[in-house]
């Protein structure tokens, strides 16, 4: 399948070599070649069908990937730990790897039209070398780069919300019990944000006082009203909570033993918006099911593309992306191709000016 040409007067050979620019710094994160530009500035049916080969750029999964990395925030960009708490040599390259285990599983989702629902639902992982040293995955012995594998503790298949990079990344107190990991899921793949609720505290509540905090988060309709959701999604992932941050097998372990946690720290137990869970793998069946799921990540693709938030005008275009989405498998690259073809992607003038992702 091709890109719809836009039904209007012939574009001008200025215009094509924009936007197969912009596109080409957005879907492979390198600018055309000179080769390039000259046929897209022949004709509308060229620039097309280059748009079409840019889907296929080896490129691509990653590219989108790193687009996308803006909400995740788990790649490390600055050393902010001491380079002995793990007592190892290659301490920067591991933890360069973990920040970058959640992004290799959506590149690898991407690139190989798998349906985004095994973003959370998927049996394996994606691993490199170095992670694959100390993560309890069957990385094959004596290979290099990142690779699809699996986990090898018997961890429940859910995706990204079962990956050691994501949870190394947001770690989690006994006192926060998961709040804060979940509403980072919740931001990222339902675009619901719980911080951003406007509630009313109860100003003679003693913030420093846990027992006092334990109760209202139970019985104050103000803090009820997020809390009874939150705190059901958080009661999934006390396997991942770590008694000891700097030892390595409490890191990369999923810990089965502390999964009914649940009902020491908070005593909610876990589910899914109303939903009960039995744990994680319920958790990620639950997710692929939602619809909001699906629309939340066209709107954050719609975003990074437009390189603005999104506006009440842009929702005729999110119902049509959505539904080739839908209709497509849920498949990223039939995402990214409707959004390109449409006509907010390809408004091009000086006054509209985007800017672009560069891969580095």
């Amino acid at each position: 399948m091709i890109f719809l040409i836009l039904a209007c007067s012939q574009t001008a050979e200025t215009e094509r070599t924009q936007l197969f620019t912009r596109a080409a710094l957005d879907l492979r994160g390198t600018r055309p070649s000179i080769e390039e530009l000259d046929r897209v500035a022949k004709s509308d049916r060229k620039l097309e069908e280059e748009l079409e080969s840019l889907l296929y750029a080896p490129e691509f999964g990653w590219q989108y990937a790193q687009t996308m990395s803006g909400f995740w925030k788990t790649e490390v960009v600055e050393l902010d730990h001491r380079d002995h708490e793990y007592s190892m040599e290659n301490y920067l390259e591991l933890i360069t790897a973990m920040g970058q285990e959640p992004l290799q599983i959506l590149a690898e989702i991407a690139r190989n039209d798998l349906s985004y629902s095994e973003f959370v639902t998927g049996d394996w992982t994606v691993s490199n070398e170095v992670l694959g040293d100390w993560a309890p995955v069957d990385y094959p012995v004596g290979e290099t780069g990142w690779k699809k594998v699996s986990y090898s503790d018997g961890r429940p298949a859910a995706g990204v919300l079962v990956s050691n990079g994501l949870w190394w990344r947001y770690n989690s107190t006994q006192n926060n019990a998961n709040r804060g990991r979940v509403n980072i899921l919740s931001r990222n793949l339902l675009c619901n944000d719980f911080l951003e609720r406007n509630v009313s505290i109860d100003r003679n509540l003693n913030l420093l006082d846990q027992d006092a905090i334990h109760d209202a988060l139970a019985s104050s309709p103000t803090c009820y009203g997020c809390h009874s959701s939150l705190d059901q999604f958080a009661s999934n992932f006390w396997g991942f909570y770590r008694h000891f941050r700097f030892n390595p097998t409490e890191q990369f372990s999923y810990h089965f033993e502390r999964e009914r946690d649940w009902s020491i720290f908070t005593g909610v137990e876990p589910g899914y918006f109303g939903t009960p869970t039995q744990g994680l793998y319920d958790l990620g069946q639950l997710i692929a099911e939602d619809p909001q799921y699906y629309a939340c990540v066209v709107e954050r693709t719609m975003e990074q593309f437009y390189h603005r938030p999104l506006s009440p005008s842009d929702a005729e275009s999110k119902h049509t992306h959505l539904s080739i989405f839908i209709e497509n498998n849920q498949e990223i690259r039939q995402l990214v191709r409707s959004i390109v073809s449409d006509h907010e992607y390809r408004n091009i003038t000086p006054s509209t000016q985007k800017q672009v992702t560069i891969q580095r």
